[in-house]
């Protein structure tokens, strides 16, 4: 299977709320995935020690467009996730009644950094 691109890098500043993390849903050949029917999409926030800052929930999470794959997560306002800079690991599931994918396929490829 082809190597997916770099790590996709989100920024923010210590307690900065405002804006949400995007995703585009792909595999690991490349193709979209459409969220249209599914049943659920989770966020999910994590030290590279695998410790959950965000255990995973679909409290926040959106779907943008369906049909392109896209969903975001918005972090609620005072949220302690984003109290504590560091460099976090995101993944997400899509969830099609009782089963899933998890995103990204290829491993830790979504950071999130938080200064």
């Amino acid at each position: 299977m082809p190597a997916l691109n770099s790590p996709q890098i989100h920024y923010i500043r210590r307690g900065d709320t405002l804006r949400p993390i995007g995703v585009q849903f792909k595999r690991a050949d490349g193709s979209l995935v459409s969220l249209v029917g599914a049943s659920q999409v989770t966020f999910q926030m994590m030290t590279a020690e695998g410790v959950d800052v965000v255990a995973a929930t679909n409290v926040g999470v959106s779907v943008v467009d369906g049909a392109a794959g896209k969903a975001q997560y918005d972090f609620q306002p005072d949220a302690p996730a984003v109290q504590t800079p560091g460099t976090f690991h995101i993944y997400w599931r899509v969830y099609f009644g009782s089963e899933w994918e998890s995103f990204p396929p290829d491993g830790a490829k979504m950071l999130l950094i938080i200064t």
